[in-house]
């Protein structure tokens, strides 16, 4: 099988990446190193690495979705980190719903049978029940600028949970 991974060079990504190449995937990375960091991806002959801000260069990874033709896309990029959230909110919020829409549209009509997006529990606010179960009412906060990450993940859970209806993809 052939994987691609958005976000490789992140934390959750690079593992996942380890994790595939065990398992005999054939994988390719993407990610821009906003914060991501070149050391760890892999270093393996099954592994492919294409540097793309996914916010920006919608054609770009539609062009790697047909040229790799993968069977599933794991979709973990993102601008994360508190830090983020408190100096760049827009910025956040806008990247993380635009670089969510461009992957989705590289992979309409093309070989991918399986969307697995990375969403975060940042969603729920501060939860009302503990273990905070997947069915947890998301709770926002629209005056608070470090909502501005959490917000992003929610609507793009709708956009992924939407697409792959509309396009009959499985998430």
């Amino acid at each position: 099988m052939k994987a691609v991974i958005t976000g490789a060079a992140g934390f959750l990504g690079s593992f996942l990446s380890e994790k595939l190449l065990d398992n005999e995937y054939d994988v390719v990375g993407v990610d821009n190193f906003f914060r991501g960091k070149k050391e760890y991806l892999p270093d393996h002959k099954n592994f492919k690495f294409s540097k793309i801000d996914l916010a920006r260069n919608p054609d770009k990874i539609k062009e790697l979705i047909e040229k790799e033709q993968p069977d599933i896309v794991f979709h973990y990029a993102a601008v994360n980190g508190t830090k983020y959230f408190y100096d760049i909110p827009y910025q956040v919020i806008n990247d993380n719903i635009l670089i969510t829409q461009n992957v989705l549209n590289a992979c309409k009509h093309s070989t991918v049978e399986k969307i697995v997006y990375s969403s975060s529990s940042e969603t729920y606010g501060e939860p009302l029940q503990v273990p905070t179960p997947e069915t947890h009412p998301i709770l926002l906060n629209v005056h608070t600028d470090r909502d501005s990450y959490a917000s992003s993940k929610a609507i793009c859970d709708f956009y992924v949970k939407l697409f792959a209806r509309e396009f009959k993809i499985k998430y």
